[in-house]
């Protein structure tokens, strides 16, 4: 977990030497592999290298995680995703001959699922609203913004509409709910229900200017729409009890039509894929990768034609009637981007170009193109590139995704990640501040960019932005690190209690964690519990804290709680680490306060030349001044 794979390898030896006979004579990496201590199941033993190769593969160890790999399938041989990214493993060695065998197989073994229908995205999305709102216009326009069914009230009443929403299927549906006569009797599961709301008087306004079925100048025709508009409210509190369970979101009927629209279309959008039978949705999945992985062995063969032939399969199987790439009415990626995500996992460059290659000569760049190409440009340590495409991404993006759309804010982080890499502080933290600036859904949290956004404020002293960015790396991801964070901007705020609290529990997760004990040191001494301060830092040495400011903070405490033994420990253990001129400062202040005048008069002029040969100011405590000769006090 931290790292070190060839240690882990000893480690293991070292197990197996004592546990089992097969280690007496010396064996490969992979016959180890597949030996397991007797106390251990097997089953667990190969879960446990299945993930032992998946977490070479993300740290850029190709060698070791293949042979993981292989050593799994010796032990497991029927695990089709394993089989997939084994035979990707393969086609990144240019060993074609076993990559194809391989990828064969998982093809042969999910081909019992073909025949199966395929399951469909749905959108099963009610609007309501009363007369004059605008709900049939609105409705008209979602069924031919996405492939759903229009379902209108009919005059069979709630039987007709459920013979409507039937013959929708998988397809799904937008279903101007009006007024139903029998609401009670409409027994169909929605994701959303949207209401649309406005005043009486605003509403017949709207309905004069707009209604197509009634003249607004006869009064029969408005004294309907009066009564209709009695009967709505009751009709919509009968709807809603009965369809509790849906989403529900009200907008302003009088809003702007397309605004109206868009809004609506967002909405439907956030509506989460669901694969009704996971069987069917796993073996799918992973038949497109089969044959989009041959694609690739017959492209690197030289034979395109075979390969656009499976690749024109792969995209058949998973976009038949899901529209255009790139899917986002139904939240999925195309076919190859998601199998690109899958082997960049494993750290496979070189197969991972081909596919994004692939899908933008079918389908065009895209922004899910370019943060693939970024993740690409990143393990191939190649940032300069990396921050070349997301910038060209960024100046390409239409009006409307940059106003802190989905699609803006991936593109965001990565910037500050790359620009982090480069050295160029102030440019990753503007690119941090510009993705946290759009307030972030949880689906689009980053712990590493709140991570680095919290140091980064923290180092250049916005403190308030380091406390937000600390908090939300808490929500996203509850841990050590986030805890500790918390601990420190608030110590720094001088919010003693909260930085407590949360160093405290912090503590709880990890009492190893030598900087939690080094800041819980310094808040025991802000409260004046000395006892407790010195047990936090004998335990932050002792773990190997590397913090020389905060030593000088605590020696600076102690000096004014006048616990002069427990200051010298503690400015001694900050020079230990790394020898400064202000602890040096401190040092000889310390001495002087103790009554070690000599010693305290040699550590100052020690500072005063040093201060002088590196051309600095040096601020003697006036403690020290009187100890100083006349030479030297006229250089200070």
């Amino acid at each position: 977990e931290v790292g070190d794979y060839n240690g882990a390898l000893k480690m293991y030896s070292r197990v197996l030497s004592k546990s089992s006979k097969a280690m007496k004579e010396k064996k490969s990496v992979i016959e180890m592999l597949k030996c397991y201590p007797t106390e251990v199941p097997p089953t667990d033993h190969a879960e446990r290298v299945l993930r032992f190769a998946k977490m070479l593969g993300s740290s850029n160890k190709p060698s070791l995680c293949f042979k993981s790999y292989e050593a799994y399938l010796g032990l497991v041989s029927t695990n089709l995703e394993a089989k997939a990214m084994f035979g990707a493993l393969l086609l990144e060695k240019n060993s074609l001959a076993q990559a194809a065998a391989f990828i064969r197989s998982v093809v042969e073994e999910t081909g019992y699922f073909s025949a199966q229908t395929e399951d469909l995205p749905q959108i099963r999305v009610a609007v309501i609203g009363p007369p004059g709102s605008g709900k049939s216009k609105l409705c008209r326009s979602l069924a031919e913004a996405f492939p759903v069914v229009l379902v209108t009230p009919e005059s069979g009443g709630a039987e007709k509409v459920l013979e409507k929403v039937a013959e929708a299927g998988a397809k799904g549906f937008v279903f101007e709910a009006g007024i139903p006569e029998d609401v009670g009797a409409l027994d169909m599961t929605l994701d959303l229900t949207i209401v649309l709301d406005a005043d009486e008087s605003t509403l017949e306004a709207k309905y004069r200017l707009n209604s197509e079925s009634v003249n607004p100048d006869a009064e029969a025709d408005m004294d309907k729409f009066s009564e209709d508009l009695k009967e709505y409210r009751p009709s919509l509190e009968t709807f809603l009890d009965s369809y509790s369970d849906s989403g529900l979101v009200y907008l302003n009927a009088v809003e702007d039509e397309k605004a109206t629209l868009e809004m609506s279309k967002k909405l439907l959008f956030e509506i989460p894929f669901k694969d009704s039978d996971p069987d069917v949705a796993a073996a799918r999945r992973m038949r497109t990768f089969a044959w989009a992985l041959m694609g690739l062995y017959f492209n690197q063969r030289g034979d395109r034609a075979r390969g656009k032939r499976y690749f024109d399969l792969a995209q058949h199987v998973e976009d038949s009637k899901l529209g255009s790439p790139p899917y986002n009415w139904c939240k999925r990626k195309s076919t190859l981007l998601s199998l690109a995500d899958e082997l960049l996992k494993l750290s496979m460059v070189r197969t991972t170009e081909a596919l994004v290659q692939e899908e933008i000569e079918r389908n065009g760049q895209s922004i899910e193109t370019s943060l693939v190409m970024t993740r690409i440009h990143k393990l191939k340590k190649n940032y300069l590139d990396a921050e070349s495409v997301l910038r060209s991404a960024l100046d390409t993006m239409v009006p409307e995704d940059k106003d802190g759309s989905p699609s803006m804010l991936p593109l965001l982080s990565e910037l500050g990640h790359v620009l982090f890499e480069q050295n160029k502080v102030t440019e990753a933290l503007e690119a941090y501040e510009g993705w946290l600036a759009w307030e972030p859904s949880a689906e689009s949290l980053d712990s590493l960019a709140l991570k680095r956004l919290c140091t980064l404020s923290l180092e250049s002293g916005k403190l308030q932005q380091a406390k937000k960015a600390a908090l939300m790396w808490c929500q996203e991801s509850s841990s050590v690190g986030s805890w500790f964070s918390v601990g420190v901007v608030c110590e720094r705020l001088g919010e003693n209690d909260m930085a407590t609290e949360a160093l405290s529990f912090a503590n709880e997760l990890d009492r190893e964690h030598a900087g939690v004990w080094g800041h819980l040191a310094l808040l025991c001494l802000r409260k004046g519990d000395v006892a407790l301060a010195k047990k936090s830092i004998v335990l932050a040495v002792r773990l190997g804290h590397f913090e020389p400011d905060l030593f000088i903070d605590i020696a600076k405490l102690c000096m004014s709680l006048d616990r002069m033994d427990f200051a010298r420990f503690a400015v001694e253990e900050s020079l230990r680490q790394k020898d400064t001129l202000s602890a040096r400062l401190v040092l000889s202040e310390v001495l002087a306060a103790k009554g070690y005048l000599d010693a305290s008069k040699t550590e100052m002029e020690g500072c005063c030349t040093q201060a002088e040969h590196s051309g600095i100011k040096c601020a003697v405590p006036k403690s020290v001044q009187p100890l100083l000769s006349s030479s030297i006090k006229t250089k200070v």
